[in-house]
């Protein structure tokens, strides 16, 4: 950290706050005694799941009847897990196409949830662009039929926990509380954290264009935002973590959300470096 922010780390953190990405090369928390070091690889040691919230202009949503046994006949956003090889939006676009019969084009990332590295659900707002509602008679194993459904009429759901997701969407359709961001398509070996840390000193600091920036590596050399990989623990329980530890008796700290996430469909001879960065950004304030 110093008055005068370095080049290097100046031009990552200008990236970065455009929504953009910045190359992964190593992480600056060393692993944990006995921690995995492979890469990342879909259906292996990761599964991500893709969920589609879209609306029309009467602010219905768009639902899927399922066909699965254990589940039949109940309704549920259009979601499902991503295939190795695809990249978020594309796998977003085939499950929207196989459960519902349109096609759709996300407008942007509204909700990352996770319990762990074994399921992590990318949560999009969606618009449709063109197919056919799929109907009964078009029904297979990937769903029933498909329907814009009001939010009143009662209809068995297959889990309430999307109501929290359509309420979101109805929220940011009508005033977003963020700029649209889509996923980055960028190589990643290993599901990470890169934080933008933002020292929050006093408001006279911030009148004059003073931010102080927490920055790792050789100021010279290597000037970076810190990076830590997730191994075993949870993304939220990370970042939990992170806070507890820098706010103190005179200080707190604060996750803002999200600045991007990155990722690129398994590069790799056996699909893997199914890596993702999420690119957070913290304050640090004293407190009163």
């Amino acid at each position: 950290m110093a008055r005068m922010m370095a080049p290097l780390l100046e031009q990552e953190l200008s990236v970065l706050l455009r929504g953009q990405a910045v190359p992964y090369t190593q992480s600056d928390v060393s692993p944990p005694q006995g921690a995995p070091t492979d890469a990342v690889a879909l259906r292996t040691n990761v599964c991500y799941i893709i969920a589609a919230v879209i609306l029309n202009d009467k602010n219905e949503v768009l639902l899927t009847q399922e066909a699965k046994p254990s589940c039949r006949g109940r309704w549920y956003l259009p979601a499902g897990r991503l295939e190795r090889r695809e990249s978020l939006v594309q796998g977003l676009q085939r499950e929207v196409r196989e459960e519902t019969g349109l096609e759709c084009e996300p407008y942007t990332l509204l909700r990352v949830e996770e319990s762990g590295l074994r399921w992590v659900r990318f949560v999009f707002l969606a618009t449709v662009t063109g197919g056919k509602l799929k109907t009964e008679a078009e029904a297979d194993e990937e769903s029933l039929q498909a329907c814009w459904w009001d939010r009143v009429c009662p209809l068995p759901l297959r889990g309430r926990d999307m109501l929290g997701l359509v309420g979101a969407a109805v929220a940011y359709a009508r005033l977003p509380r963020h700029p649209h961001a889509l996923p980055s398509e960028l190589p990643c070996p290993v599901v990470c954290l890169r934080a933008t840390v933002l020292f929050l000193q006093c408001q006279s600091y911030i009148e004059e264009g003073m931010v102080y920036v927490l920055g790792c590596g050789d100021r010279e050399v290597d000037p970076h935002l810190p990076v830590t990989v997730l191994f075993r623990c949870s993304l939220y329980v990370k970042i939990k973590i992170a806070l507890y530890c820098i706010s103190q008796a005179y200080i707190h700290a604060r996750m803002l959300g999200l600045l991007g996430i990155q990722h690129l469909a398994g590069v790799g001879v056996d699909g893997g470096a199914d890596g993702i960065c999420f690119n957070i950004l913290i304050t640090i304030s004293p407190t009163k």
